[in-house]
């Protein structure tokens, strides 16, 4: 983030894909550019969930993850009910990174 305040300050060219949004109850907030540890960004932040290491070492494949992410959303609609569709998952930063 320093490299980045560096280079860009006032944060025209930042993208974040926000990994780990199962471990912080707060997230949706902080994605908003609201609350505590909130980031306010000219482009966008993504919530993705990552697989961890017990998945990795399992060989989950990035089909079977997409599915749990997509399962992860679904069964927490009260924490990302304010944050649009455009703003979670893989493919929506897959798309954002391909368009800038």
């Amino acid at each position: 983030m320093k490299l980045a305040k560096d280079f860009d300050p006032q944060c025209l060219r930042q993208l974040i894909g926000a990994p780990k949004i199962d471990k912080d109850d707060n997230i949706a907030e902080k994605l908003l550019d609201r609350g505590p540890g909130a980031m306010e960004l000219k482009l966008y932040c993504i919530a993705v969930v990552n697989r961890n290491q017990d998945e990795i070492n399992e060989n989950i494949t990035l089909k079977e993850m997409k599915k749990c992410e997509t399962d992860f959303f679904l069964k927490h609609p009260e924490a990302f009910q304010y944050l649009p569709d455009e703003f979670k998952g893989i493919d929506q930063l897959v798309k954002k990174l391909a368009i800038i």
